[in-house]
């Protein structure tokens, strides 16, 4: 067998991938950092599971470039060209701790979304747990076999499923733009890990440095929640817009990859599955969203509601023109309503207005007013959060109760 050399890599995508592990390993480990500092064990678990997953990526994504130092080949003009049909000792080793890197991370990112919502038994953490051992003890190209295959495939799948529709149905509507904010940085990193593939190498369409250019997109994205403020993202049409525009990008690129492949059939296919997936999906949003304006409805009922996604935002504030401005217009701080009649509770201190039955599930729940943290039953203790305890500024932290 005559083995086949490519173009495997140049100094200007070894210097972007090298920013793009750098730049991946700093957003996971700004998750864990927030992580950290949250007071929620939830909050906590849900930071740990997404910094884990983005660390674990990063590793086997350090691992692809690491190897291809040890890629058998020859130098020409500072670009090297090399074989990925020879497999040394070194290659097998470094390989085999990006896959462990990889699966390890993915375990993490699983058990923390099980273990808060208890709703799949699991599942997702075994077969993880499984598939990690089979890597560990496996001879080398039935490692390869079930990376490339399997491991691949419930990677894509799962991990958008998690972020995407599950996350996403147990937090308030606010919040759920930042699963769609999610779900394209996450896009933009398997399409990254597709490109650095020796399959897709070995086709010398796809400039090499695309690949760290995708990731480092990818990275920035996946953690650009954690700093900008994502409320312009909360309304349906935003919602829609980065769910649409994440499904053309995807499809857009899988349209590049069969032209250039010449796969006519396998783009017919691959429509034909992305249309009825992206069908099937906008349905799940529509209901969830219309299942969301229900309830939204019922005021009662959103206190219950488990805000996951949250941890991912800044808390925004209330500003006194803010309040100034609900005053004015006779709007309840809560649920945005006009309050009138005799329908109206007025706090004693600030004078902020509140729907009666919106000011009795405030007093439920911490019994302080939003603008100025004056109890709304003074016969019962104020329940702050921790960070309101420390004496605050006048305008305090907004939660979602919708």
């Amino acid at each position: 067998m005559i083995a086949e050399y490519i173009l495997v890599w140049t100094p200007a995508e070894r210097l972007l991938s090298a920013m793009a592990v750098t730049i991946g390993l700093i957003c996971g480990f700004l998750y864990l950092r927030n992580g950290y500092k949250r007071k929620s064990r939830e909050e906590k678990l849900v930071m740990i599971g997404f910094g884990s997953f983005l660390i674990g990526i990063t590793v086997d994504m350090l691992s692809y470039y690491l190897v291809e130092f040890f890629t058998p080949g020859y130098l020409i003009h500072h670009n090297y060209y090399g074989t990925y049909d020879i497999y040394t000792s070194e290659i097998i080793m470094i390989d085999r701790i990006g896959f462990i890197s990889q699966a390890t991370g993915c375990i993490i990112f699983y058990f923390t979304f099980e273990y808060i919502t208890k709703r799949t038994y699991y599942i997702f953490t075994i077969v993880q747990g499984i598939l990690l051992i089979l890597q560990i003890f496996l001879p080398f190209q039935m490692t390869l076999f079930i990376y490339n295959y399997i491991q691949a495939s419930t990677l894509s799948i799962w991990i958008p499923t998690i972020i995407f529709y599950l996350y996403t149905k147990w937090s308030p509507k606010e919040f759920k733009a930042i699963s769609s904010i999610l779900f394209l940085g996450f896009i933009f990193l398997t399409f990254s890990r597709a490109l650095y593939s020796k399959f897709i190498k070995i086709l010398e369409i796809i400039p090499l440095f695309v690949a760290p250019l995708l990731y480092i997109l990818g990275s920035l994205i996946m953690v650009s929640p954690l700093f900008i403020k994502t409320e312009v993202f909360s309304e349906k049409q935003y919602y829609f817009y980065f769910v649409g525009w994440s499904f053309i990008i995807s499809f857009s690129l899988f349209i590049v990859f069969m032209i250039y492949l010449g796969l006519i059939v396998e783009l017919i296919l691959v429509f034909i599955i992305d249309l009825l997936f992206t069908i099937l999906l906008f349905y799940l949003i529509h209901l969830t969203l219309k299942k969301d304006s229900n309830i939204a409805e019922e005021k009662s009922s959103f206190l219950k509601k488990r805000d996951l996604l949250s941890v991912f935002s800044r808390s925004p504030r209330l500003t006194e023109e803010e309040v100034s401005v609900a005053k004015e217009r006779k709007i309840c701080l809560i649920c945005k309503g006009k309050v009138s009649g005799y329908d109206i509770y007025l706090c004693r201190e600030c004078s902020s207005l509140y729907h009666r039955k919106c000011a009795k599930q405030l007093e439920d729940l911490e019994n302080a007013c939003w603008a100025c943290n004056a109890p709304i039953n003074r016969s019962k203790p104020v329940k702050l959060e921790a960070e309101l305890e420390k004496k605050p500024e006048k305008f305090k932290g907004k939660k979602s109760l919708d």
